[in-house]
């Protein structure tokens, strides 16, 4: 196949190349845009940029298909990064939590908590009365604790 039949074909399409059954009309247009082409494949021949002297058409649209466009990591390199960022957060979150201050519990939070460490300690069997009394001494202490520091509310509170 010549570069004019391949050129041809890649304007007209191979279905219709290959066909006789085409109307004058669309031949005319076919030709006028297939002779075009060739106009300007002669510029681009002239001015010395392809020399197509031993080259077919699909050299040519070939020429650049095997060039790297696009790269793609290995699965060592991912891993390798993976690994790298995984150590520097937890370097990180290490330094973090030890500047991070912790707000101090609000003190209805401490007691809901003290219920429910009850709670659980009562559904397990065999848990010594030692460990209820020493949870309920802590409850009482933190109580007493809290309630010294608490302020009476004035009755002019609950109207605003």
């Amino acid at each position: 196949m010549t570069g004019e039949e391949k050129l041809k074909m890649l304007v007209i399409g191979k279905k219709e190349a290959s066909s006789n059954q085409t109307d004058d009309n669309d031949s005319d247009d076919e030709d006028a845009i297939l002779d075009d082409l060739k106009e300007k494949w002669k510029t681009v021949e002239g001015n010395g940029r392809i020399t197509t002297d031993d080259a077919t058409l699909s050299d040519i649209l070939e020429v650049d298909a095997e060039l790297l466009a696009a790269s793609y990591p290995t699965d060592e390199e991912i891993l390798k990064s993976l690994m790298d960022n995984n150590k520097g957060q937890e370097n990180d979150s290490y330094s973090e939590n030890e500047d991070v201050i912790q707000p101090t519990p609000h003190r209805t939070e401490m007691l809901q908590s003290f219920e429910t460490i009850k709670r659980g300690f009562q559904m397990e069997e065999n848990m010594p009365d030692s460990i209820f009394s020493s949870l309920i001494k802590c409850e009482n202490f933190y109580e007493n604790l809290t309630s010294r520091n608490a302020k009476q509310d004035k009755i002019t509170e609950f109207f605003k």
